[in-house]
């Protein structure tokens, strides 16, 4: 939250992190945006279609660490999704003998 109360920065979590775009009404320099903390539809939008979330709330923390994972995950997916020729040790096919 900056210093003013009525102000939040919202976060984007996700592919879109650190992106200067505008979305829902509000524009994003590098992936933060000042939304009036009573515009709880606003905020509401920004987080469920947009994985937008005021910094350091639960969801926030949430949504970043689940992309941490899902971004391992794909990281380690595209290593398993090696081409390995049949009959290589981990093809997961039998050699033939």
């Amino acid at each position: 939250m900056t210093g003013n109360r009525n102000i939040v920065d919202v976060v984007l979590v996700g592919p879109r992190a650190k992106e200067t775009c505008s979305l829902a009404g509000f524009d994003f320099v590098d992936g933060v945006a000042q939304v009036p903390a009573a515009a709880m539809t606003a905020l509401n939008i920004l987080a469920k279609y947009h994985s937008a979330y005021p910094r350091g709330s639960r969801e926030h923390e949430d949504a970043e660490a689940k992309w941490e994972r899902r971004s391992k995950g794909a990281a380690q997916g595209q290593a398993d999704t090696e081409y390995r020729p049949p009959g290589s040790a981990s093809s997961g096919m039998p050699s033939r003998r």
